[in-house]
């Protein structure tokens, strides 16, 4: 239902920690330092994710990680905790984007706990997350598409 797979370091402890205080389903896989050789291999990590409604996305050394986008590409539910209340890593990807953010680890645990409760609106959710993310991604592409069709005719007075 939910998993980790990283190295301790940041808040992390904290976050593991109050995962297995919790009777919920999860895969915990500590690692001793980022890109570790006794980590899992990319086959068997994606699978993890694809597998799981949840995957916590604790901070890395930026306010985001990539798991949080892994976690997204797999179509689990990422679980983070923002920097502060006005700043998280969700803001450039709007106000409104269906992500949960979370101001701790007690909160963000709890509402893994409640989703456990009712997997119907857990369900809703991931779907909305993975319709949210393949639009903002066709957003991205057209934004980055405009921006080098537009140096492309500044610097060869024609279109592509």
């Amino acid at each position: 239902m939910v998993n980790f797979i990283g190295s301790i370091r940041s808040n992390r402890q904290e976050m593991v920690d109050k995962i297995k205080n919790v009777n919920i389903s999860s895969y915990i896989n500590v690692q001793a330092n980022w890109a570790s050789k006794d980590g899992i291999n990319v086959v068997n990590y994606r699978d993890i994710l694809r597998e799981s409604a949840f995957t916590l996305a604790p901070w890395g050394n930026n306010p985001e990680s990539l798991r949080l986008y892994e976690a997204l590409e797999a179509g689990s539910i990422p679980i983070f905790q923002k920097l502060d209340s006005k700043r998280s890593p969700m803001t450039p990807m709007g106000e409104n984007n269906p992500i949960p953010q979370f101001a701790n680890w007690d909160d963000a645990i709890k509402f893994v706990e409640k989703s456990r409760l009712n997997m119907k609106l857990a369900e809703q959710l991931q779907e909305r997350i993975i319709r949210f993310w393949k639009s903002y991604k066709e957003k991205i592409q057209f934004k980055i598409k405009n921006v080098i069709d537009k140096a492309f005719k500044e610097s060869h007075g024609y279109d592509c």
